[in-house]
Parts: C-alpha cells; structure tokens; sequence
C-alpha cells in the first residue's frame, strides 16, 4: 500500500508541477513581446518634392525612418515636431522620409507643408501600392524604423515622441 501511496504523492506532484509551469509560460507569453523574424522593408520608387527620384533601397547602409502622413493630419502636424528633434540630433546618422498617403495631397501641397513646419527632410507622394498594400497602413501618422540592411525593426502607428524613439535609433 504504501508504495502505491508513493506513486500518487510522486504523481500529484508532478501534475502540479507541469500545471504550475503551464501556467507560468502562460503568463510569460502574454507579459514578454513576441520575438517576429525580421521583415525586409518592401522597396518603392517615388520623387521628392525637390523632383528627384528615389527608392527606398537607395538609402541600404543607412537607419532609415519612413512616417507615413497627411498634410492635413492633426496628428501628423504634433508628430512633425518630435521628427524634428530627431532629425536635428541624428542628422547624418538618420534618413528621414514622410510620404503623404493623401491622394488629394499635391507636390506643392507637401513643399507648403515643409516650409510651413521648417523641415528639411525628404517628403514624397506616396501610393495605395505602397502605404496600403506593402506596409499595410490604415492610420497616420505610422512610421516604421528600417536598418541598415533594409529590415524593418519597427512598426509604430499614432503620435510617438522622440524619447521612445530615440533608444530604437541608438540600438541600431
């Protein structure tokens, strides 16, 4: 009898154990971010207000940051200021571009908009098949943080400010 008593305190316990760490991992799982395989940024093809064309692959070798915007964006105008001290504190380690999503934005719409806010920064039209088939924005402002490699390590959509951006910057 008693080694029968033995197995079921042997089997209890290790029931409870295999029920404690199911739950553990559980609530692990929900607390820690969850770990993606890195995403290669899709490549475009546009013109700046400026009328020079780019692709985003011109910039490989370069902390690319794309915010996707609209000129008439409340939110957009509040997260042009946060830019803009990025901007002024990367400078050269930064490439910054904001594509308008807006398709009844124009180029002088964007030059405006640029003067207006006195940002020097790359600003472009952007497309459906880009902003909304290969990066999937369906809000503005939304900025995605691309390495030096070209793969996206970050995805942010709303109004974000500097200080949270800038630890993802350094780390790159």
């Amino acid at each position: 009898m008693s080694s029968q008593n033995t197995y079921f305190r042997n089997y209890k316990a290790t029931a409870i154990t295999l029920w404690t760490l199911i739950l553990l991992g559980t609530m692990i799982s929900q607390v820690l971010p969850r770990v993606n395989a890195l995403t290669l940024a899709p490549d475009f093809t546009t013109i700046d207000t400026e009328g020079t064309p780019f692709s985003l692959t011109d910039f490989r070798g370069d902390v690319v940051l794309i915010e996707f915007m609209q000129t008439n964006s409340s939110e957009c105008i509040e997260q042009v200021q946060y830019l803009k001290t990025l901007h002024s504190e990367y400078d050269e380690d930064l490439v910054l571009i904001s594509l308008s999503v807006d398709q009844n934005d124009t180029i002088n719409d964007l030059r405006q908009f640029r003067e207006t806010y006195s940002t020097t920064w790359i600003y472009a039209l952007s497309t459906p098949d880009v902003y909304a088939e290969k990066y999937n924005v369906t809000s503005v402002p939304t900025l995605y943080l691309i390495d030096q490699e070209g793969f996206i390590q970050r995805q942010i959509e709303g109004v974000v400010e500097d200080t949270l951006l800038r630890p993802e910057i350094e780390r790159l």
